[in-house]
């Protein structure tokens, strides 16, 4: 049985400290919105769009305003190369893994 909670060791569900998540589309609308909800409470965000300059200026945006960090990252879903690069970049940015992927 997975005990997703358990494991990131939060007391509440809707406490993501520690926590790390990936949200593809994570610039603009509804991506943007679980992003920021996923900050809101406490979680380290990569914010990936196709557009560099989109997901930076979110990811400045939302580490701004619920102070957490939150990185953003390039990458096309429909290029294998790609997704493969965003796989590495958060193996390095999530050494401990990822807790959330939004897709």
């Amino acid at each position: 049985m997975f005990d997703g909670l358990h494991a990131m060791n939060t007391a509440s569900p809707f406490d993501f400290s520690g926590a790390t998540a990936v949200v593809l589309g994570g610039a603009t609308g509804l991506g943007r919105a679980m992003a920021e909800g996923l900050a809101a409470h406490g979680a380290h965000v990569c914010v990936v769009s196709r557009s560099e300059e989109k997901a930076g200026t979110a990811a400045a945006e939302i580490a701004a305003r619920f102070g957490v960090v939150c990185s953003a990252r390039a990458a096309d879903v429909a290029d294998e190369a790609s997704v493969t690069r965003l796989r590495d970049a958060c193996a390095e940015l999530f050494a401990g893994g990822v807790n959330v992927a939004i897709n």
